[in-house]
């Protein structure tokens, strides 16, 4: 069943964490690969992930609270466990060949540890589950993560989400004095704040989801190796933050303009995604912008289309991972040189790269536009628009510009190896398969977007005429700090004087000073006259004593 799967790769993670080899590490990487595939291959032949079955534990029995750690599944849970399969297998492949990668048994052990708490995410029959599993989720990304920086943006971003979601759970806790979903339902229907409450559910949805404004620990995802980016960008924008929009969707109905909201919350990601996708130097970070418009739309698209979100999430899924491993090909090629403007010119060297490429983009239109109806078709225009012009000027710049590589990188630029080549096969043609769409005019039209687009004034947008996006120079951040941070340090100098050199310094200081002088003395008359200390002490006892007796007689 679903539990002793989870259980078989609990097992094949934790083995992989502490076995660690310094030989034949390649070796050992893929054996892990291999041994996690047939587990899942094995039971997936059986069906048993998706046989309706519920496996627990008691975790908390008390008169007021009964509560169980389980494992449960059934066919709606399906895509969600497919989709974290496909992102496993991904990262655990790519953690085999990817140069850059020095841990890989480590590395590939926190791959498989995560896709089990995923799992516990997925199966959580009730909201504490929910929250400790995210919780402990954090903690191993956090582990997994080898910089500092990005250590230290993540779980501070998601520290404050895990609150807030704490401190609503507690409020439905307290109005409902229940912990299961069913008690979200009743809580947005009579909230006593609600307005409050749903403040705390977006925030953590956002940054869950890595929407606009709370993006920041995602993209400080680009100074770490590409396998250990990718897996991380895709649990969390693409998996994590969608189960939680899915099992609390019920919130949604505590204010009125709860889906207006995020629908903004959308179209401003969407937005911020295509400007890092045009101007960014890094071509990491343009990957990490790419995850960003994604979430947009994902999170979109489960607002308003949640029928039928099940049933896109999958080809979605793989559409990401499709495209990040298509971008990620000039790095292989250009011995992991991480910069747009050192390239240019590569359609010379890499032509199957940029076959892949442009293949990867049709997969993607084809799939986008197989899901289109009344509902959602604006949104999936608006996300294709976006990310043809980004991609489209991408392949431009990097195939096609100017060569600006120095010396060293163009004598060894080149294809990858095949082996990078297969999982853009496996998922190109499985979806290609799997999607479909007519008139085959909507094809063309993407198609012509990413074959010409370069040559637009898009093209005019060079690395070496651009004005990259970097934290110093973006526009939007050169605003946020003349308008916040400016006045907020000139009052904070201001109340940094006024209040510490003036009223500690002068006042607090002088009398803590005045007040430890006079213990002091006091102390030294009291030691100095040994009649005046006992009775002293004796009166003081005798007075304690009696101050007791009366407090607890009532009479004070």
């Amino acid at each position: 069943m679903f539990a002793l799967t989870t259980l078989k790769v609990l097992a094949v993670g934790l083995a992989t964490v502490f076995f660690q080899k310094n030989r034949l590490v390649k070796s050992w990487a893929f054996v892990l690969f291999a041994a996690v595939a047939a587990i899942l291959a094995y039971d997936f032949e059986q069906n048993t992930p998706f046989e309706a079955s519920l496996w627990f534990v008691h975790w908390i029995k008390t008169p007021t609270l009964n509560l169980n750690l389980g494992l449960k599944t059934g066919m709606e849970y399906a895509p969600f466990i497919f989709g974290g399969v496909a992102v496993l297998l991904f990262s655990l492949y790519y953690n085999i060949f990817y140069p850059l990668e020095k841990d890989r048994l480590r590395a590939g052990g926190l791959y498989v540890l995560i896709f089990v708490l995923l799992m516990f995410i997925l199966s959580a029959g009730n909201i504490m589950q929910l929250l400790l599993s995210i919780c402990l989720l954090d903690i191993l990304i956090f582990v997994l993560l080898p910089e500092l920086a990005a250590k230290r943006l993540f779980l501070s971003f998601n520290l404050v989400a895990d609150v807030l979601l704490f401190i609503l759970f507690a409020f439905v806790w307290g109005q409902e004095n229940s912990l299961y979903f069913g008690a979200l339902t009743k809580y947005a229907r009579h909230s006593s704040y609600p307005l409050l409450a749903f403040s705390l559910w977006i925030g953590a949805v956002a940054v869950k989801c890595g929407l606009a404004f709370f993006h920041n620990s995602i993209l400080e995802l680009k100074n770490i190796s590409f396998v250990r980016q990718n897996f991380v960008a895709t649990v969390v924008i693409l998996l994590v933050g969608p189960i939680l929009l899915y099992k609390t969707h019920a919130l949604f109905n505590l204010v009125p303009q709860g889906e207006l909201v995020l629908k903004v919350l959308a179209a401003i990601s969407l937005a911020w995604g295509l400007w890092g996708c045009l101007f960014s130097d890094f071509l990491k970070a343009r990957i990490l912008y790419f995850y960003m418009m994604l979430s947009a739309l994902f999170a979109v698209l489960l607002v308003i289309d949640r029928a039928n979100f099940l049933t896109m999430l999958i080809p979605l899924i793989c559409v990401g991972l499709l495209i990040s491993a298509a971008m990620i090909l000039p790095l292989i090629g250009a011995a992991n040189e991480p910069l747009l403007s050192q390239t240019g010119g590569f359609i010379q060297r890499m032509k199957v790269s940029f076959v892949f490429s442009i293949a990867a983009a049709l997969v993607e239109a084809v799939v986008l536009l197989s899901f289109m109806n009344s509902l959602n078709q604006w949104w999936i225009v608006a996300f294709l628009f976006c990310h043809f012009i980004a991609f489209s000027h991408f392949l431009g710049q990097v195939y096609f510009g100017d060569v600006l590589a120095d010396e060293r990188v163009w004598a060894i630029v080149k294809n990858p190896t095949m082996f990078y080549f297969i999982p853009l096969l496996f998922l190109g043609g499985g979806l290609s398969t799997v999607c479909c769409v007519e008139p085959i005019f909507y094809i063309l039209v993407p198609m012509a977007v990413v074959f010409f687009a370069w040559q637009c004034p898009l093209r005019r947008l060079g690395a070496e005429k651009q004005v990259l996006i970097q934290e110093e120079k973006s526009p939007v951040l050169v605003l946020y700090k003349e308008i916040f941070l400016l006045p907020l340090k000139f009052v904070g100098r201001v109340l940094w004087i006024t209040i510490d050199f003036l009223f500690v310094e002068r006042v607090m200081v002088a009398l803590l000073r005045r007040f430890v002088f006079v213990l002091i003395r006091t102390s030294m008359f009291l030691h100095k006259n040994m009649r005046v200390c006992g009775w002293f002490f004796l009166l003081f006892g005798l007075g304690y004593a009696a101050a007791v007796f009366f407090w607890q007689k009532g009479a004070f």
